[in-house]
């Protein structure tokens, strides 16, 4: 293939006619400014010298050996000519190092990217390679990246591959994550994300939210769980929970009203969707932090999260903390207590199963390996989601 990182095009043999055309335009490069060289193109000759029976890696030679100004003779394709940008910007759901793809068509025209990113995706004519370039980065060439489709049929080779145990079955049934396409979402008075704090239980994520509203209760509400066991003495109804029959809550279930649900001791527990609509409605900040599960309820345009991960420390810092007594983050209305190494190793677990299943919906991540600096980052992922316009799902804002 022809050095595209310096002219801005890539090159192939038809392997039909043998003729050596031009596969691809480099949006934003040489061969694209100069608005003469089209894919399709035929190339004849490249700097006075016949191309006649080469191969692309020869035509890269000369190119290579070629100093100052190079003139290309081309028969121009029967077919139409490059389209304009497109306006698509996704958002990085996985790790891309062009330097260890063995299939894209030239490792110099590779854009890297991690996951997270931000790309302009200006052209996906290819059915296997796009072309993007960073967001803001308007003077950038265009890289190559592997289409969605190519990176799913990848995924799933590789997932087929390991298929050895009901685990990966289970992972299987699951989206694979690739490209998002977004938008910039800004903020609106009157309006406020709520933010949702996931991870495994005893990870610290109920005292999270619990600092939270007591910074200002008048500013920041959380849902009162519903449940069908009996209100004991001294419980209000509607402060604690919101205690309602079996029968009522299992309807309610089944017409698919509550964003979770659970089962402790024989007694339904659950969080309604009706309220945090309530919460948002009132103009509050609504604070949750349910089942990862629940994220297949909550990630709608209508509610439009912002999603934290707080996330344990590795093994040994999480068995040493001083911070070891997390709070629980589960219907079972226990106090915050120690945990023994087998318990520890469940929550590391539970983490990695939730990062596989749904790490690609999360806006932000918090390590909790001390609580005080843990809860200084959300009050600062708070206040930039209040104030900064942020990337969304582009259905979010259409």
């Amino acid at each position: 293939m022809a050095n595209s990182k310096s002219h801005g095009a890539t090159i192939k043999k038809d392997e039909e006619t043998g003729k050596i055309t031009i596969a691809r335009v480099m949006h934003g490069g040489a061969a694209d400014r100069s608005g003469l060289i089209y894919p399709g193109d035929e190339v004849v000759e490249v700097n006075g010298l016949s191309v006649e029976g080469k191969t692309p890696d020869d035509v890269l030679q000369i190119l290579k050996n070629s100093e100052g100004t190079i003139t290309f003779k081309l028969v121009p394709a029967a077919l139409g000519r490059q389209k304009r940008e497109s306006k698509v910007r996704v958002r990085c759901l996985f790790n891309f190092d062009s330097k260890d793809d063995p299939h894209i068509p030239c490792k110099d025209a590779g854009l890297d990217f991690v996951k997270g990113d931000i790309l302009h995706v200006v052209s996906q004519d290819d059915i296997y390679w796009w072309q993007a370039r960073r967001e803001g980065d308007r003077t950038m060439r265009a890289g190559l990246i592997p289409s969605r489709a190519l990176q799913e049929r990848r995924v799933l080779m590789a997932r087929t591959a390991e298929n050895d145990n009901e685990e990966n079955e289970d992972y299987d049934r699951e989206e694979i994550p690739t490209y998002e396409e977004v938008a910039k979402l800004y903020p609106r008075q009157g309006f406020h994300r709520p933010i949702v704090l996931i991870g495994p239980p005893g990870v610290g994520r109920n005292e999270l939210k619990r600092r939270l509203i007591d910074l200002d209760p008048s500013k920041y509400k959380t849902t009162i769980p519903y449940t069908s066991r009996a209100q004991r003495p001294g419980e209000v109804h509607g402060k604690e929970y919101f205690f309602v029959s079996r029968d009522k809550m299992e309807e309610d279930i089944a017409a698919g009203k509550f964003l979770e649900f659970g089962e402790y001791k024989g007694n339904l527990y659950g969080t309604a969707s009706e309220n945090v609509r309530s919460i948002v409605n009132a103009g509050l900040h609504c604070v949750l932090n349910p089942h990862s599960q629940a994220l297949k309820m909550l990630r709608t345009a209508e509610f439009k999260p912002y999603i934290i991960y707080v996330k344990p420390p590795p093994f040994e810092v999480l068995k040493y903390s001083r911070h070891k007594a997390f709070a629980k983050s589960t219907f079972d209305e226990s106090n915050s207590r120690a945990f023994n190494d087998d318990e520890f190793n469940e929550i590391l677990k539970s983490a990695e199963r939730i990062e596989f299943m749904y790490g690609h919906w999360f806006d932000d991540t918090i390590i909790n390996d001390d609580l005080a600096k843990a809860f200084d980052k959300l009050v600062k992922i708070v206040k930039k989601v209040e104030a900064e316009a942020l990337w969304v799902p582009s259905p979010w804002v259409q």
